[in-house]
C-alpha cells in the first residue's frame, strides 16, 4: 500500500512525520493522512516524493519491490546533525531557528524573482489558495516584526512581546495595516489554521462578534475567534475559554491574514 510506502521512506530518512512534512513543503495533518491511509495521495504528491528521493512512482505504489531504486534519499551527515541539534534545543530555540530558516528562505525566494501573485479580496487571506499570475518582475519586500514566541491555537502559551526580529516577506502577501506576525502552534483552530501558519495581525482592541482576534489570557496568548460568550476555537474538540472571576483577558489584535 502507499501509505506503507512512505512511512518505510520516511523512517529511512530518520524524520518524524511533522519534520518529513515539513521537508516536502505540506501540511502535516495533510501528510499525516496519506502515511496512515486515511487519504489517497494526489498524483501531483507522488511525483513530488518520486523527485525528492529519486524513486519510481510505481514503488511507493506498491508495483514493483525493487530495493536498488532506494539509493539516493539518506540525509548527508551534515543534515542529520542539524536535526541532531535541533531536536535537543528547547521549544523557544526551535522556534527560533524556525523564524531564522523562514527569513532565509524568504530572502533566497527573493533572489530568485518569485512570480507575483493575485491576491484574492476580502478581510482574511488565504494565501494557500492564491494562484500565480505571467509576471515575472522581482517581489517587492516588506519587513514585519514577527515575534519569536509563537501563538496557541490550543491550550496558550507564554509570551513575551519585546521578543521578537523583523523578517521579510513579499510585499504582496502581507495584508494593509499589518503590524506583527506570528507562527501558529497546535490544532484548536483548524480547519481555518493549521499549526506551523504564520499569520499577519494589527495591534487593536476593536474587535466584532465573528472577527479572529490574538488574545493574552494571564500571560498566555491565545488565537481565537471572538464572541460575547467568549473565546471560540474552529476545532469542536475544544471547549470556548469562558473568563472565570480571576482571570485577566487582554485583546492584543486582529487577525488579518495568513501565510
Amino acid at each position: 500500500m502507499i501509505c506503507d510506502k512512505l512511512k518505510e521512506i520516511r523512517e529511512k530518512t530518520g524524520m518524524n512525520k511533522k519534520e518529513f512534512a515539513n521537508y516536502l513543503g505540506i501540511k502535516y495533518t495533510t501528510y499525516n493522512n496519506y502515511e496512515t491511509g486515511a487519504r489517497e495521495p494526489a498524483s501531483d504528491f507522488l511525483i513530488l516524493v518520486s523527485r525528492k528521493f529519486d524513486i519510481s512512482i510505481d514503488y511507493i505504489m506498491g508495483l514493483t519491490d525493487e530495493k536498488n531504486i532506494l539509493h539516493s534519499y539518506e540525509l548527508l551527515a551534515a543534515e542529520m546533525e542539524h536535526i541532531e541539534k535541533y531536536r535537543s534545543i528547547d521549544d523557544f530555540g526551535r522556534e527560533t531557528v524556525d523564524l531564522v530558516l523562514l527569513r532565509e528562505v524568504s530572502r533566497v525566494e527573493n533572489q530568485k524573482n518569485e512570480k507575483r501573485i493575485k491576491i484574492p479580496t476580502g478581510t482574511l487571506v488565504d494565501f494557500h489558495e492564491i494562484k500565480d499570475i505571467d509576471d515575472t518582475e522581482p517581489c517587492k519586500l516588506r519587513p514585519v516584526k514577527t515575534t519569536m514566541q509563537s501563538l496557541s491555537a490550543g491550550c496558550g502559551s507564554v509570551g513575551d512581546d519585546d521578543q521578537y526580529t523583523e523578517i521579510n516577506y513579499p510585499d504582496e502577501k502581507v495584508p494593509e495595516g499589518t503590524d506583527f506576525a506570528s507562527k501558529i502552534t497546535g490544532d484548536s483552530m483548524e480547519p481555518t489554521f493549521f499549526d506551523g501558519d504564520i499569520v499577519f495581525y494589527e495591534l487593536t482592541q476593536n474587535l466584532r462578534e465573528g472577527d479572529i482576534g490574538v488574545f493574552r489570557k494571564n500571560d498566555e496568548n491565545f488565537i481565537k475567534e471572538y464572541s460575547k460568550d467568549g473565546l471560540v476555537s474552529h476545532n469542536p474538540a475544544y471547549d470556548i475559554i469562558v473568563p472565570g472571576m480571576d482571570d485577566h483577558i487582554e485583546t492584543i489584535g486582529k487577525v488579518l491574514g495568513k501565510l
